[in-house]
């Protein structure tokens, strides 16, 4: 952890983003202080990926407990922020508070690149580093934005050739972000705004490129020995099971319910559950991490595309050598989920609903699916986690999917989690 932490400072094996927005702290208190203001950004750019750096090693893993759908470094150097740059291709910089511990080459490298920089909640102490900053450089001009809850801050920016460039906010602002016209006055501040990609994508890395590579397609067939490629293949592995529990990874997964009741096959999506230990024995993984491999064994594993089976298999290989492993792949399974269908607007939890439907077992229990507005957060017991969604999801593809999958299903469905069994109910889903 420590060793990739350090090797990614120096930008080495950073992932490869085509646009990002990079968020700065000088520890974990300023990510908590700033919460409200940095769910608002996401909030605004769903789909835009999203890179958080300081400078603090011991608050790398708080952040990478709360932001797990983003990228997490500690601050780059100076000597090598091009490559940095170059991976992660900053549409904009966002400072909470300070920029101590940020390096001033990384400020006017970004400047010069016309990218912008918006400073958040300035204080008295900050203002004297941003005086002493631009005290002899003309580029603050256009591409930097001062927000401040202090008025006299905010005049004395002014008074320093700023006024065009300064936010004056209340303590109410970013809960009322939700109000577009608040991001509207960001907007007009920010000449090239617009840079901020709403469709941001990963670009692939070279092991990507190898996993699509024609060479790589041929060999990949000799790793599919145990490839399970029909339902009823797969009915028989499972033991033609009358009850299927599905089991996401919200709050609901663990609740009461669930513990005295009886199923044949547990299918789970990737493995944050077996830090609790629950429900941790299943017989199906839905892989949308490439981790699961090395997390979760002695099941059958899912895989959505043949795209990504090829993709997946090298990455398995890489970690867990020649070891079988018997899977399916949607794709092929169901004659569905192609690249073009998918493009990853298909949660895994929707993916785990489809193969359920698609056996069409007596009975199907689906629990843990709380479409991220479970009082509990994110997972049972974590608080901390942002509860929300990934980029490329929301709130109404979501359901809109669920409920066509359902529609398919007229057996026994039990709906385990108040929020998606009202949501369901509203649009016509006879469950219980």
């Amino acid at each position: 952890m420590k060793l990739l932490a350090f090797a990614q400072q120096i930008s080495l094996f950073l992932p490869k983003v085509k646009t990002s927005v990079w968020i700065y702290g000088e520890n974990f208190d300023d990510f908590e202080t700033f919460r409200k203001a940095i769910s608002a950004f996401q909030n605004y750019f769903p789909k835009q990926h999203w890179v958080f750096t300081c400078p603090d090693l011991s608050s790398i893993a708080s952040l990478k407990s709360r932001y797990i759908d983003d990228f997490i470094f500690l601050t780059p150097l100076s000597i090598v922020f091009s490559r940095f740059f170059q991976s992660t291709n900053p549409s904009a910089l966002i400072i909470l508070r300070s920029y101590k511990g940020l390096s001033e080459k990384i400020v006017f490298f970004l400047l010069k690149n016309n990218i912008p920089i918006i400073w958040l909640n300035i204080d008295r102490k900050t203002l004297l580093e941003i005086t002493k900053l631009f005290s002899n450089n003309v580029l603050a001009s256009k591409a930097c934005l001062f927000v401040s809850k202090d008025s006299e801050i905010v005049e004395q920016l002014n008074n320093r050739g700023f006024s065009k460039q300064t936010i004056l906010i209340n303590d109410n602002f970013w809960d009322e972000i939700s109000k577009k016209n608040q991001f509207d006055l960001l907007e007009q501040h920010l000449f090239n705004i617009n840079q901020l990609d709403k469709t941001s994508v990963l670009i692939p890395t070279f092991r990507d490129k190898i996993g699509q590579s024609y060479f790589w397609k041929k060999i990949a067939k000799y790793f599919s020995k145990h490839r399970i490629d029909t339902l009823e293949e797969l009915k028989q592995k499972l033991g033609y099971p009358e009850t299927i529990l599905c089991l996401g990874n919200g709050p609901s997964s663990e609740d009461p319910l669930l513990f005295n009741l009886k199923y044949d096959v547990l299918f789970r999506v990737n493995f944050i559950w077996q830090e609790r230990k629950l429900f941790d024995n299943p017989d199906v993984v839905f892989v949308g991490s490439p981790k699961t491999f090395q997390k979760v064994k002695g099941c059958i594993y899912s895989i959505s595309t043949i795209r990504k089976e090829e993709g997946m298999l090298l990455r398995r290989l890489w970690t867990e050598g020649l070891s079988p492993m018997s899977f399916f792949t949607i794709e092929r399974l169901l004659g569905f989920c192609n690249d073009i269908e998918h493009n990853d607007k298909l949660s895994t939890g929707i993916l785990m609903l489809m193969v359920a439907v698609a056996l069409q077992p007596k009975r199907l229990v689906i629990a843990g699916m709380d479409l991220y507005q479970h009082s509990e957060g994110r997972y049972p017991g974590d608080l901390h986690s942002n509860n929300k969604y990934a980029p490329n999801h929301n709130v109404d593809s979501e359901l809109e999917a669920i409920s066509q999958i359902l529609s398919q299903y007229d057996k026994e469905l039990m709906i385990i989690g108040d929020i998606l069994w009202k949501s369901l109910v509203e649009l016509g889903i006879n469950c219980r």
